[in-house]
This record gives C-alpha cells, sequence and structure tokens, in this order.
C-alpha cells in the first residue's frame, strides 16, 4: 500500500534524528559523494546562482561549500530547526518550508541540487516541471533520489512504502524539458547484526517517517522477530537502498 506522506511528520521525525543522522546515513553519503563527482566531471563546479533543495543536515551543503564556486547559494529544508547547523556551516540564504509549495522561491537560477530528498515529494514529476522554472535556459538540474526497491523488505513486512518512481519514469518526467546528462543506479544491501540494530538505523536516520502509529514494546518485538525470519541469516538481518543520481540540463521547450 502507497501512503499518503504526512509532512509534518516526516519534519518531526527528521528533526529528532539532527545528531545522529550524518554518523548512520552511509548510502546517503555516499549518493552526495557520487553526485558532486559526476558533477566535476560533466557540467564543472562553478555556477553564480546555487539551490539546494532539502539540505538536511548540511551533508551536501558542505560539499558545495568546500568544493563549487558560486555567489549566492540558498538552501531550503522542511525542518526549520536545520538552519542553526546550516548558517554555522556556510553563508547563505535559508529557506524553511516544503519545496512542493514554498512561495518566493528564487528564480534565474543557474543550479539547482539536492540529495536524497525527492523521495519524499508528493509528486515528483510536478516538482521538476516547478523547479525547471526557476531554472535559466541552460542551467543544471543534479539530484540523487530512491527507487522502487529501496528498503523493500520493510515495505513487504508493514504493507506500506513511499511513491517511489522507477528510473524510466524519472526520466520520462526529465523529458518534460530536461536534457540528461548522467543517470546511475544502483543497489546497495546493508548488513546488521540483528534487527534491533536495523531498527536504531531507521530511527538515527528519520526513515520512520512515514509510519504515524506509535509501536508498542509487543508490536516492536514482533517486527524484529519477522524481520528476521524473513530477511535473515547467520549473519545478521539485510537492508536494501536503491539509490538514483542524476544530472540534467534545462532546454528551451518548443511550444
Amino acid at each position: 500500500m502507497r501512503i499518503k506522506l504526512d509532512k509534518k511528520l516526516v519534519s518531526s521525525r527528521f528533526a529528532r534524528s539532527l545528531q545522529t543522522y550524518d554518523d548512520n546515513a552511509l548510502v546517503q553519503r555516499a549518493m552526495a559523494e557520487e553526485l558532486v563527482s559526476a558533477m566535476r566531471d560533466t557540467v564543472g563546479t562553478n555556477f553564480e546562482r546555487i539551490f539546494e533543495v532539502g539540505c538536511g543536515t548540511g551533508m551536501l551543503t558542505r560539499y558545495i561549500a568546500k568544493e563549487f564556486t558560486y555567489e549566492k547559494l540558498i538552501v531550503n529544508d522542511l525542518v526549520p530547526e536545520y538552519m542553526v547547523p546550516i548558517m554555522e556551516m556556510t553563508v547563505c540564504d535559508f529557506m524553511a518550508g516544503d519545496v512542493e509549495t514554498l512561495p518566493g522561491m528564487p528564480r534565474e537560477l543557474d543550479l539547482i541540487i539536492s540529495n536524497a530528498t525527492f523521495q519524499w515529494m508528493e509528486n515528483m514529476e510536478r516538482v521538476l516541471r516547478r523547479l525547471a522554472e526557476k531554472l535559466k535556459v541552460g542551467g543544471i538540474i543534479a539530484f540523487s533520489t530512491f527507487g522502487p526497491d529501496n528498503v523493500k523488505e520493510i515495505g513487504e513486512l508493514l504493507g506500506i512504502k513511499l511513491r517511489y518512481l522507477t528510473p524510466d519514469e524519472i526520466r520520462q518526467a526529465l523529458g518534460y524539458c530536461y536534457e540528461e546528462l548522467y543517470f546511475s543506479e544502483q543497489r546497495c544491501v546493508l548488513k546488521f547484526p540483528d534487527s534491533l540494530m536495523l531498527l536504531k538505523h531507521l530511527q538515527k536516520t528519520g526513515v520512520t517517517g512515514i509510519r504515524k502509529e506509535v509501536w508498542t514494546r509487543a508490536g516492536m518485538q514482533k517486527f524484529m522477530e519477522d524481520y528476521t525470519a524473513r530477511f535473515g541469516d547467520e549473519s545478521g538481518v539485510s537492508l536494501t537502498y536503491h539509490p538514483i543520481v542524476v544530472i540534467a540540463r534545462k532546454m528551451k521547450r518548443n511550444e
């Protein structure tokens, strides 16, 4: 069952993971590193006006501040609590709010960039169109997100999942006015000693933001037992991630 996102719940869960996210989001860090490396190889790192969507704790922002050359950096996140660490990290403007509905978004941008955020959008296709309106012709959109096999074990066990777009669906959405420059996908399987450690990993990275119900002790115990039975072996339990990294250029549309 695909769920309708509660953005307040998502914001609350990520706010709680402020102090633990960076040390536990191993896949998201690798995605940010690939995104920056691919940018360097395909379009360079010199942009006048940059808008980062979903900056979070600043995992990607640090790379931008260190490796990119720019005149203006504007960062956005759903979680207003992230403003303090971001503003301490680098000189930038911070815009709190949901990019799907955010008023007063910056325009005439040279680069829109985002790491591990677009999967939280209610309608990613519409977001890509909205962001295209803010980019200059020839401007770059660069983002990482997750595909439909992401944390598939959780979806199979609990019967709930986000609406992850397939690679083909992402490419179709880009066809609105973007020229694809770079596209990669892979599947990463993380191993945990037991299902309790897996649960702690999910909590420390804010991934539990899709579940509204509060687990009872008995419910949590049943989840751990069921997870171990279905996805465990003598070496521990597995969790699959399905990262996708995209770089595209805005083209002039033929009306």
